[in-house]
């Protein structure tokens, strides 16, 4: 499994060809899959479809299971992308929230 944190902006049609953005909100995802590449793949475009772009990469690493033993803040994501796939949660301030759904992206 992959775990990145993300910086991410909205997206805009007019936008698509400019220069990236700063980042307006972040991103911790977890995908579920051995290789980086793909699992980066993954977690982008989840985010893309929700109307994000991803700006920058803050974090990037493989996790296991082990690495909440002394931590447990992220776990139930871990787990969650164990069974799923996949769990992306975004944190975006309230002023840029269109809902509070918008939050979780699972």
């Amino acid at each position: 499994m992959h775990f990145f944190v993300l910086g991410i902006c909205r997206s805009s049609e007019s936008e698509k060809n400019s220069s990236p953005k700063e980042s307006e909100a972040h991103a911790s995802a977890w995908i579920n899959d051995t290789e980086r590449n793909n699992a980066l793949k993954k977690a982008i475009n989840l985010i893309n479809s929700h109307g994000w772009n991803v700006a920058e990469i803050v974090e990037d690493y493989p996790i296991s299971r082990d690495a909440y033993f002394s931590n447990p803040e992220g776990l139930e994501y871990y787990e969650q992308a164990q069974t799923d796939g996949e769990v992306v949660v975004l944190y975006i301030p309230e002023d840029l929230c269109d809902s509070e759904s918008e939050k979780y992206l699972r």
